[in-house]
């Protein structure tokens, strides 16, 4: 099936979802971040070079990386979506600025591929793919 646009109430549901996800980051927030993904041994999360296989792995890097931090601010620079058949993609660029716990500041700055599926009513990431750039 060939890529379409989305409709007004699918956009408006996966940028939606987009913003839980930032907000629950920002907020340091593991279980609104895990709401946000499909809770299945077949999510996939391919963050910075590690891959992430299923929700409990992915629940214990955010829960990890989250212990480190002070604070974490997450920003969705640029985001394109299309959908084909029952999944919608997303490619974007995004913004990380993390406060280490002893006050140490870095940012990061990544590109991202996501497939979104709705599962039992509501929007959920699927699959996330992040590289990190320069």
């Amino acid at each position: 099936m060939p890529a379409q646009d989305l409709s007004d109430p699918v956009m408006a549901a996966n940028l939606e979802l987009d913003s839980r996800f930032v907000q629950a980051m920002c907020n340091k927030d593991v279980e609104g971040a895990m709401a946000c993904l499909l809770d299945s041994p077949d999510l996939v999360v391919v963050l910075w070079g590690t891959v992430l296989r299923g929700a409990q792995a992915v629940r214990q890097a955010i829960t990890d990386l989250f212990a480190k931090m002070r604070s974490v601010h997450l920003e969705i620079n640029e985001v394109t979506h299309w959908r084909s058949g029952d999944t919608v993609f997303a490619v974007g660029i995004a913004t990380y600025e993390f406060e280490a716990l002893d006050g140490t500041k870095s940012t990061v700055k990544e590109c991202w591929t996501d497939a979104r599926q709705k599962v039992a009513g509501r929007w959920v990431y699927v699959l996330d793919h992040a590289t990190q750039i320069p």
